[in-house]
């Protein structure tokens, strides 16, 4: 069984807790610096809350154009909500994942 404990978690009508899925979106083609990136990063964290999603982490790829986000939310729609309310910058792609166990 995969662990849960880093993951948020929400409750349903039933009261189960249930562990927000896990999304990494991937941002192609981008005209931007890490600096930008950083600014963006940063209105998803002040927006995310209205969507009820949680922006945990980036990478920055400059010399491939790439930007990939890391969130939990309840779906890829949320998430999409979120850039777009925050900065306008939309993912091309979006992916439901799994965290994997640490290397040892």
């Amino acid at each position: 069984m995969g662990r849960i404990s880093q993951q948020r978690l929400t409750v349903d009508r039933k009261y189960h807790f249930i562990a927000m899925p896990l999304f990494m979106d991937v941002h192609r083609d981008v005209d931007a610096t890490v600096d930008d990136v950083i600014e963006a990063h940063e209105k998803d964290v002040e927006t995310q809350e209205e969507y009820d999603v949680e922006y945990l982490n980036y990478w920055v790829d400059e010399e491939e154009g790439a930007v990939f986000c890391l969130f939990e939310g309840p779906s890829k729609e949320a998430g999409e909500k979120v850039h777009e309310h925050a900065h306008g910058l939309t993912a091309d792609e979006i992916h439901k994942v799994h965290q994997g166990e640490p290397s040892h």
